[in-house]
């Protein structure tokens, strides 16, 4: 799973995804590898709107899901669904940009090249259950399902509904 989260993490250039740096080992488990990337002063966007507590304004609040979008119309173009998007795996800049962050639920989806296809998911399965697509659980478990980048915009909304109930903003609720 960190081969795959590397392979497409190291790929990705853009604003709206916390920067890949590289890779750290020798210490904690024997043999493990860590991902380094740029620390995001302004934490999680969970984190970033319970420190606000609703007194964040409607065009800042805006201009995150902006970046959220953003950041996934730029991943979808390869195309690599993010699987686990929720409030915790968005990170806020020191310029309070929300950036993009943890791959480790990413696939490719589409044809690629035999060398590459170790970023295609071997068993895709939903990250956090709040912000999953409905169609991520089927009823038959043994039917196989296949990422979409549908499924990431469903947790999309599910963030920008998160952040408009945070506000308590009446024409948002």
């Amino acid at each position: 799973m960190v081969k795959r989260e590397l392979g497409i993490w190291r790929r990705l250039d853009h604003k709206n995804v916390v920067p890949f740096l590289g890779t750290a080992t020798g210490f904690g488990l024997s043999g493990s590898v860590a991902l380094v990337s740029l620390w995001m002063v302004n934490g999680t966007l969970q984190k970033f709107l319970e420190g606000y507590d609703g007194k964040l304004a409607i065009a800042h609040r805006l201009e995150l899901l902006l970046g959220i979008a953003n950041g996934l119309v730029y991943i979808h173009a390869f195309p690599i669904i993010h699987g686990d998007l929720n409030s915790n795996n968005v990170l806020i800049d020191e310029t309070f940009t929300a950036c993009l962050a943890d791959f480790g639920y990413a696939s490719v989806v589409g044809e690629m090249e035999q060398k590459l296809g170790y970023l295609q998911a071997s068993k895709q399965r939903p990250g956090a259950l709040r912000w999953a697509a409905p169609e991520q659980f089927p009823s038959d478990p043994e039917q196989p399902w296949q990422p979409t980048p549908i499924t990431d915009i469903y947790s999309f909304g599910n963030i920008a509904l998160q952040e408009s109930h945070s506000s308590q903003h009446p024409a948002l609720l």
